[in-house]
């Protein structure tokens, strides 16, 4: 009976999953893997930039300062890489192996585009700085740095490009970017254009609109903004945060009335006490069930039970993606430029098509940690909302509840995953 009960519950909440998919809109739909990336700024003339695969790059003379910047969460496959400007002629680097963090320091002597790319393969344990001559995954990060090679070094800021998950962020001051554009657009694969420029004013310069839109429509950006003092709000489109977080979207649509202004307050949001402790208890309940799998073999992964069940990889991948479907559903109510991500694999057996069939189970464990960062990540899209509430006019999901029940997902699937491999057809490795 309790077998039953058990089995019982699970269907009865795969019944509920499904009948909320139907109150979902269609067309907030997105099946690509191109994740939004969350762009920060910081103090000290710094931004940084943190994707979806765990890599975080800072750029600015404050990049050895961004918090966490010196300790990359390598439960997600994650590294960072520290780009900052040197008072030196020569470019320094240096790739430190055990806390998966480079750092990179632009002398006045680089006047060439440095490339640097940070990468993992699926299934390797940490990642690294490519060789030169290395094939980058779809997940890398790509960076250019130069100093531009000009007349006038007193007003120079080096060049940073960084291209991470389908989205390139240009970073300088207003005399680097003028003289640089050219280069920029020649880059590989910028296609003559770049989602954000990231304008950097001096203590005594003064941004105005037209030379900040004139340089952005240089670059053919999307969107500018602007790291330094200001003396009046620039007569631009805007696009505010309630913290120093902005996602940028890959592919999305240039606005109308030409680049838009992202502007932040002064420091990161926080999450209020609730919505903070349910994603505390996301993450560990995830954690706690994923670790089944972390030592599975791809051949072990892929087993199809002669009962006719799924295979393991089928139900973690099956849980991460109804977490990442259901809270970035609430998102995109929020906010409808964030984009509603459904990845699911189809329900039946005989119809699921494995979407990564050579990742082992600790890369599969990862995807379900790189999804409980990626949610939290964006966490502030759902700022002042009340989290048991409709997210949506006629939405019969509530955000507190859907969290809760995703919460409970792992703790219903795993445990099938578990008895499959007491069955006699078990592979042994």
């Amino acid at each position: 009976m309790a077998w039953c009960s058990s089995l019982c519950r699970v269907r009865a909440f795969g019944l509920f999953l499904v009948m909320v998919i139907l109150l979902v809109p269609a067309s907030a739909v997105s099946a690509q893997e191109s994740l939004p990336v969350a762009f920060r700024t910081w103090p000290n003339q710094t931004v940084s930039v943190e994707t979806y695969w765990g890599f975080t790059i800072a750029v600015g003379p404050g990049a050895a300062d961004v918090p966490g910047i010196d300790q990359p969460d390598q439960t997600l496959g994650g590294a960072n890489l520290v780009f900052s400007f040197s008072s030196n002629e020569e470019t320094t680097q240096k790739w430190d192996e055990q806390s998966s963090v480079g750092r990179v320091a632009i002398g006045s002597a680089q006047v060439d585009p440095l490339q640097v790319a940070l990468d993992r393969k699926p299934n390797e344990l940490k990642a690294g700085v490519l060789e030169d001559d290395a094939q980058p995954t779809s997940r890398a990060a790509t960076i250019w740095a130069w100093q531009p090679d000009i007349d006038e070094p007193s007003l120079l800021l080096p060049i940073a490009v960084v291209r991470v998950d389908g989205i390139d962020m240009v970073y300088g001051s207003a005399y680097s970017l003028n003289a640089a554009a050219p280069d920029i657009l020649k880059l590989p694969g910028i296609d003559d254009t770049v989602d954000l420029v990231v304008l950097v004013v001096g203590e005594h310069e003064q941004a105005d609109t037209e030379p900040v839109k004139a340089i952005a429509n240089r670059l053919n950006a999307n969107a500018v903004c602007v790291i330094g003092k200001t003396d009046e709000v620039l007569a631009m489109s805007t696009r505010s945060s309630v913290g120093n977080t902005t996602a940028l979207i890959a592919g999305e649509e240039p606005a109308a009335d030409g680049p838009e202004l992202i502007m932040h307050a002064e420091g990161p949001w926080k999450a209020p006490e609730e919505m903070a402790g349910l994603y505390d208890n996301l993450d560990a309940e995830g954690r706690k069930w994923s670790k089944v799998f972390e030592p599975l073999s791809v051949n072990q992964m892929n087993h199809r039970p002669s009962n006719g069940t799924h295979t393991p990889r089928w139900n973690i991948e099956h849980m991460a993606s109804r977490q990442m479907f259901f809270i970035t559903a609430a998102y995109h109510a929020a906010d409808s430029r964030f984009p509603h991500i459904k990845l699911d694999p189809k329900q039946m057996p005989p119809d699921y098509v494995a979407r990564h069939p050579d990742w082992n189970g600790a890369e599969e464990a990862r995807r379900v940690y790189r999804t409980s960062a990626f949610v939290r990540r964006f966490a502030y899209l759902y700022h002042g909302r009340a989290l048991n509430e409709p997210i949506a006019p006629r939405s019969r999901i509530r955000f507190a509840p859907i969290v809760r029940q995703v919460t409970r997902h792992y703790a219903m699937h795993t445990p099938n995953v578990q008895d499959k491999m007491k069955l006699d057809d078990w592979p042994p490795e």
